[in-house]
């Protein structure tokens, strides 16, 4: 995602992601019903569409290192709206590792990249909230083949993603034929094929089991991108961002542990 912004503008990548997702993924989804096409609304409008512009817009601003740590706010997050929409249920453990994921966020908020344009975080945290409302909306369309899930999903997007580029963005067609084109092909295909299929893994995980088992998972995302970053953008780690980090994964941990123990136990026996 990063390397995209830095190649094409970050609206208009969406709206060509969206268009060739659906473009790949429809021909094999059949027909749907009208009430299975609601139940993709929010899906679209959150997962699809907020999410991932928000956060296309937010690496714009800001690195890799400092993006992926912020959002792991999408795990806490989606933790309280289950329980606030589905009724699950957590304890004083819980409560005590969501606050101090969330303290672990205002360490993060010192980062050089994110003083100097903080936009760039509040951009992060909205598209984790609108991450968390998708993935707890796949929970209503999790009866829908996966083919279907991505294409009527992402065909609904794409007329908002490229509605945003026409408005907000200019020379789009310029920057994605003077792009790389072997980087642009890459860019295009990890994000429609790698991406595509796992939004159908997490789907498929979403709708079978509670959050708090699934999004622990999540953890591995800051210390694979860090290292990813390190090596493929030549990003360096700053203090308040390794810091907060830490912090926050102890809080998403603390969050975790007690169901993920529960559930081994269970499995065991």
């Amino acid at each position: 995602m990063k390397l995209g912004v830095e190649t094409v503008p970050p609206v208009s990548l969406n709206a060509a992601r969206f268009f060739l997702t659906a473009l790949v993924f429809l021909p094999f989804a059949g027909k749907i019903g009208l009430d299975d096409l609601k139940k993709l609304i929010p899906v679209a409008l959150f997962f699809v569409c907020g999410n991932l512009i928000l956060a296309y817009l937010a690496l714009d601003r800001i690195t890799g290192n400092s993006f992926v740590v912020i959002i792991q706010t999408a795990q806490p997050v989606t933790i309280i709206l289950a329980w606030l929409l589905y009724g699950e249920k957590f304890g004083l453990k819980t409560t005590l590792g969501i606050l101090i994921a969330f303290s672990g966020l205002l360490i993060v908020f010192g980062a050089p990249d994110i003083v100097s344009a903080p936009m760039g975080a509040v951009l992060t945290v909205l598209a984790a909230i609108s991450w968390s409302f998708g993935s707890l909306a796949m929970k209503r369309a999790s009866h829908i083949k996966p083919a279907a899930f991505l294409g009527y999903s992402y065909l609904m997007g794409a007329p908002v993603a490229l509605a945003a580029t026409c408005l907000f963005e200019e020379d789009q067609i310029g920057r994605f034929l003077s792009a790389d084109p072997g980087t642009l092909v890459f860019i295009l295909f990890y994000q429609v094929i790698f991406m595509g299929l796992m939004t159908v893994v997490w789907s498929g995980l979403m709708s079978r089991h509670q959050a708090q088992y699934i999004t622990p998972f999540l953890m591995l995302q800051p210390l694979i991108a860090v290292v990813g970053g390190y090596f493929l953008l030549g990003e360096t780690l700053h203090w308040n961002v390794a810091l907060g980090g830490l912090t926050v994964l102890a809080g998403i941990g603390i969050i975790h542990w007690r169901a993920i123990v529960k559930k081994a136990t269970r499995a065991l026996y």
